[in-house]
């Protein structure tokens, strides 16, 4: 096999592996292991309910060969829009610090529940655990208190902010705030079912300063009604330039390729459509290499 898109040096800042309360495919250790095999540079593993810092630290241990790193996910399990454990996290070592994902107040709007993601394998609600969804605006639409904080401490530890499932409106808030203070931010998935942006959103928001990270599960055979076309993919980086993208595979669960085969195969259809492969290479290794390392 002589793949026409290599993924050597390459770097996947999304992945979902075991332990979760969703299933998964693999665990921490087989996705560090798989990541060696393809050759990549590094992976950052991701969990809804929990910080995977500790997971990181104890993989790089069991699979030196490639560097795995580990954030937060600022769900209701942790406090949500907590600066304290922020800080914790940061001085343990975390590179990336996600707003809310499933318990946002965009995603219960969406999806009509927090904990919910309209799948009977990806379901977490508990009326006792949270019936109201989080923002990071206050009722005058302005960035809280603590979600600033929260941006300046990862500014101050070089870390980067990833934007998960908040609206239109928080998302420029955000990225607008963490733009004029210099931290790193990664729009994520702005083509998935939250946030849905538009070329023309996208484009808005990394003039401003952030970054969008493309996820391969969003157009591969989800079990959704919601996967965005390639084409449209191809327009968006063709519009703003393939030096305000990553790619990531956002892998890991039972119904999806492996990390490392979606981010291949997803690379490879891109490359189909057009996009040169130096481009690709900008998105999968010297543009995550930086926003890691910088």
């Amino acid at each position: 096999m002589n793949p026409r898109i290599k993924l050597t040096g390459a770097y996947d800042l999304h992945i979902h592996s075991a332990p979760s309360i969703y299933p998964r495919y693999i665990t921490d250790e087989e996705a560090a292991q798989q990541a060696r095999d393809a050759d990549l540079a590094g992976i950052m593993l991701k969990c809804h309910f929990e910080s995977t810092v500790s997971r990181a630290f104890f993989v790089n241990k069991l699979v030196p060969e490639v560097c795995t790193y580990g954030g937060i996910v600022l769900n209701t399990f942790v406090g949500g829009i907590n600066p304290r454990i922020v800080e914790t996290i940061l001085d343990q070592g975390a590179r990336q610090v996600w707003f809310p994902t499933m318990d946002s107040a965009e995603h219960q709007r969406v999806f009509g529940s927090v904990g919910s993601y309209g799948l009977a394998s990806m379901d977490a609600n508990d009326q006792e655990r949270a019936t109201q969804g989080i923002t990071v605006l206050t009722s005058s639409g302005e960035l809280t208190h603590e979600t600033r904080r929260i941006i300046e401490l990862v500014q101050a530890h070089k870390a980067i902010i990833g934007t998960c499932h908040l609206s239109r409106e928080e998302l420029r808030a955000v990225v607008k705030y963490a733009g004029e203070i210099g931290t790193k931010t990664l729009i994520t998935h702005p083509f998935f079912t939250v946030p849905d942006l538009g070329t023309d959103e996208l484009k808005e928001l990394t003039d401003l300063g952030g970054i969008a990270e493309l996820l391969a599960i969003t157009v591969f055979n989800l079990p959704t009604s919601h996967r965005p076309p390639l084409q449209r993919i191809k327009e968006a980086i063709d519009l703003i330039g393939p030096d305000k993208f990553i790619i990531s595979s956002d892998g890991g669960q039972p119904f999806n390729p492996t990390p490392c085969e979606a981010l291949r195969v997803y690379a490879e259809s891109l490359f189909e459509l057009g996009v040169p492969a130096n481009d690709l290479r900008m998105m999968m290794v010297e543009t995550p290499e930086r926003m890691l390392h910088e």
